[in-house]
């Protein structure tokens, strides 16, 4: 039980600080976790094993440090990632599909270009969006699932 709280907390706590800091920051854990008598190290790297963290130190005098994935925000925020693929459904639908870029459309600030960039990978792995184009911000345009996803979507949008 502590485990699985402990994981919660830090995920939580990484989550948090990715958005704060642009997704740029990695973070030390061991603060958290001492407080359930779980080692830094362990969790951390239970943590990358599944996917939930990446840009992983160990052995550090703080503890284990790292950065929550786009795996480990749909694990504690799901509602977090469902909201802007949400957005980018409806904004590229309604907008004819022209390529446009994610900053633009998530209303994000330049030091929030690695965000940007993280949720276009996410959005290119899951087969949503064509290759990501990747200069001063992260261009998007639906590929055909994408646009049945927003065709599907549409009719509730249009009940606002």
């Amino acid at each position: 039980m502590n485990f699985n709280n402990a994981k919660k907390e830090v995920l939580e706590y990484l989550f948090e600080g990715y958005l704060a800091n642009g997704g740029t920051h990695r973070f030390y854990i061991q603060h958290i976790t001492e407080k359930y008598g779980i080692d830094s190290d362990k969790l951390g790297e239970m943590l990358v094993q599944d996917g939930l963290v990446k840009n992983q130190n160990y052995g550090l005098p703080g503890g284990f440090m790292g950065q929550i994935t786009m795996a480990g925000i749909a694990n504690v925020k799901p509602q977090h990632l469902l909201d802007n693929l949400s957005t980018v459904l409806s904004v590229l639908g309604e907008s004819g599909n022209q390529l446009t870029g994610l900053m633009d459309i998530l209303i994000l600030e330049t030091k929030d270009y690695q965000i940007a960039h993280d949720f276009g990978h996410y959005l290119y792995s899951r087969g949503i969006i064509e290759e990501p184009i990747f200069v001063h911000d992260v261009y998007v345009k639906l590929n055909l699932r994408g646009m049945q996803m927003f065709e599907e979507i549409k009719p509730r949008f249009m009940q606002l």
